[in-house]
């Protein structure tokens, strides 16, 4: 396990936690783009549109792209908190549990989705929330056994106060991000795209040895590729 606390150097630590950070600025730079500047052009041509050849993009690039600036900034907390974590425990899990976690969901959203339209992180993040719950299981984490622990207590027994200026809410109650995975009363809340995310996952810290086997000469390649170009 490579994370904070396990890797040679904090160095070594950083240069692979940096694509959290990086994810995020690039998702902010797409939300000033398309919510300030444009009229919400790169939300019409990015969206995951279900079963539609113009909307098979959006299996990836819905996940950058946001409703409005409470939308964002709502999911900007979860992302730190829940991805945080990941780097945390250890930061070569990120990129898997990222990439699957939009690909799980969105391939299936875009095979069976009921919406016209998906944006949002949601379901990257619940894949989040779903890997770090199952590594208790698959792995006996004492880390995911915490989190779990805090999630449950805050959802019955009273408000967690985390990020209140990013989450919008004088209060943020942290374990209601659970009831997104139920069938909602508002129609506008994918909480299917919760759902999936959350089982996808489960699926990923199950097959995670199995993952890093496969992508590791990808993430290889790509490293290379990338270096070569810098230079």
């Amino acid at each position: 396990m490579n994370g904070f606390f396990t890797a040679q150097s904090f160095q070594d630590w950083f240069i692979q936690a940096r694509l959290l950070f990086d994810l995020l600025v690039m998702t902010w730079v797409v939300a000033v783009v398309d919510l300030a500047i444009s009229p919400r052009l790169i939300t019409h041509l990015g969206a995951l549109k279900p079963r539609k050849i113009i909307g098979l993009p959006g299996i990836i690039s819905s996940a950058f792209l946001h409703g409005n600036w409470q939308h964002l900034t709502g999911n900007t907390a979860y992302y730190l908190i829940f991805g945080g974590m990941i780097v945390v425990r250890d930061a070569r899990d990120f990129p898997i549990v990222s990439l699957m976690g939009a690909l799980i969901p969105g391939i299936l959203l875009w095979l069976f989705g009921r919406h016209n339209g998906y944006v949002g992180a949601s379901g990257v993040i619940f894949a989040y929330i779903g890997f770090v719950v199952s590594l208790i299981y698959f792995y006996r984490d004492p880390l995911a056994l915490m989190f779990f622990v805090a999630m449950v207590l805050s959802l019955f027994f009273g408000d967690l106060i985390i990020f209140p200026a990013l989450s919008g809410e004088q209060k943020w109650v942290f374990g209601r991000t659970l009831w997104g995975l139920f069938p909602s009363v508002n129609g506008r809340i994918a909480w299917e795209a919760h759902l999936l995310g959350f089982i996808g996952g489960i699926w990923i810290a199950w097959r995670l040895n199995d993952l890093h086997t496969f992508f590791k000469p990808i993430f290889a390649w790509w490293q290379t590729t990338w270096n070569t170009l810098l230079n």
